[in-house]
């Protein structure tokens, strides 16, 4: 038995390629040439990584102008904070109420090509004292050209899937 490709016999299909082009692939498309960029999970994954190394304040030059930040999804509307001023406020309200802060990543879930759902678990000490709080969350992402246009939170599970439905 003989191994290897017999282009005379293959009758099926025969001119299977055209220029190294599989059928279908427009020939007027270059192909991809450089680095694959980043999807939303690895983005997501490389902010949690700097907010837990050097707080909340470093990920500015991560920041999309005009970001959106749901801080209750239960009010939405009410608790919404927009832009770079409201991307300030939002990092002073975490860094006020909080001594330290770890995040840990419990699962990235990609939902679609702008967007992940982050499960994490945090665990903080507040600024007034007391106790170390442990609380789990998932976090919705939205991730533009590598940059956070949208981020919320939710404790409930169901209905941080349902936001992106």
């Amino acid at each position: 038995m003989t191994y290897g490709r017999n282009g005379a016999a293959n009758t099926v299909r025969p001119k299977c390629t055209d220029l190294d082009r599989t059928p279908g692939h427009d020939a007027r498309v270059a192909p991809y040439v450089g680095a694959v960029p980043p999807t939303p999970a690895d983005v997501a994954d490389q902010l949690y990584a700097r907010w837990n190394d050097d707080g909340l304040a470093v990920l500015a030059d991560s920041v999309d102008p005009d970001v959106e930040l749901i801080c209750d999804p239960l009010r939405p509307v009410e608790s919404a904070l927009r832009g770079i001023e409201g991307w300030n406020q939002w990092v002073a309200r975490w860094d006020e109420s909080y001594e330290t802060m770890h995040i840990t990543i419990d699962g990235l879930i990609p939902m679609g090509a702008e967007h992940v759902l982050a499960l994490v678990s945090i665990t903080a000490t507040p600024r007034s004292g007391g106790n170390e709080l442990s609380w789990a969350a998932a976090h919705v992402w939205t991730v533009r050209d590598g940059r956070i246009a949208r981020w919320e939170s939710h404790v409930d599970l169901a209905l941080a899937r349902g936001t992106l439905l």
